[in-house]
């Protein structure tokens, strides 16, 4: 997974997806100028009712970096690093 974001004028915003049994299913990356989506499951919510759904949004400002883990190739927790104000 690529996404490049253009320098000093676009910035992180938003993350959002979801999730099953556990592992992250898809995941979108929202910035002040446009949406870099979906990575992960593409099928629509009706075959998908068992999904959760998260949405997190942030000050463009406080986003430092991601983190998380993978067990057996599957991402199991994505974390966001903020920067305090």
């Amino acid at each position: 997974m690529f996404v490049e974001f253009e320098y000093s004028s676009e910035v992180l915003t938003s993350l959002s997806g979801a999730y099953k049994d556990g592992r992250l299913a898809s995941i979108v990356f929202g910035t002040n100028r446009r949406k870099y989506r979906p990575f992960g499951r593409t099928d629509g919510k009706s075959s998908c009712s068992s999904y959760e759904e998260f949405d997190y949004k942030f000050n463009r400002w406080r986003f430092g970096g991601f983190h998380g883990s993978v067990v057996d190739g599957s991402v199991y927790a994505i974390g966001i690093y903020v920067k305090p104000y």
